[in-house]
């Protein structure tokens, strides 16, 4: 669960990071461009992830642990986006292998 509320974080504050236009956002997952020609929808589709993660967060740890969770981890995603994808290092290879990986150690360990 912790797994796809960190996949629901991640895809709505990518949407809301790719509709800039302060900086250049590279191309890296295929939606950038989708993005910027539609930041209306992507800017609603983010919100809706983002709120689909904090709920989900708060059904499963409960209030007020998953507020907490959901905000950690916004954090942490958000700094990570920042700071990584500008310098080509998150793609959508490492994407996919971390996010099995975490699938696997969650649901087996």
């Amino acid at each position: 669960m912790a797994s796809l509320i960190s996949l629901l974080i991640f895809a709505g504050f990518y949407l809301w990071y790719a509709t800039t236009r302060r900086i250049k956002v590279v191309q890296i997952l295929g939606t950038e461009s989708w993005s910027q020609q539609k930041q209306g929808a992507s800017k609603w589709l983010g919100s809706l992830f983002l709120v689909s993660g904090l709920g989900i967060a708060a059904g499963y740890f409960g209030v007020g642990a998953g507020v907490l969770v959901f905000a950690v981890t916004l954090m942490t995603i958000a700094s990570l986006i920042i700071l990584l994808m500008p310098l080509g290092i998150l793609d959508r290879k490492t994407l996919i292998l971390t996010l099995l990986l975490s699938l696997l150690l969650e649901n087996f360990l």
